[in-house]
């Protein structure tokens, strides 16, 4: 993936022109028969850089390995609740 001149560091920020710019390379990005060549991207989190985020673009096959369920007291879960918008009651 081309890096448009930036480093890595540069497109966590809070003017998303250059994070959508990059996205929108990775969403329409295809080989010379039209394949794409993405199926998503991963990024950190603009509320945490300890969190990565996923972006898994339509059409793409996901195949679900093994689903886990999220009790309400998991600790990644109640850690990051204060900082979102989600009401866990």
């Amino acid at each position: 993936m081309p890096t448009f001149g930036r480093a890595l560091s540069d497109v966590p920020n809070h003017d998303r022109r250059l994070s959508r710019l990059i996205a929108l390379h990775a969403y329409t990005a295809a080989d010379d028969s039209g394949n794409p060549l993405y199926s998503g991207i991963r990024y950190l989190s603009r509320v945490g850089s300890q969190w990565e985020c996923w972006a898994i673009f339509e059409g793409s096959d996901v195949e679900l390995i093994e689903p886990t369920p999220i009790e309400l007291d998991d600790p990644d879960l109640q850690s990051g609740q204060p900082r979102l918008p989600v009401d866990l009651a």
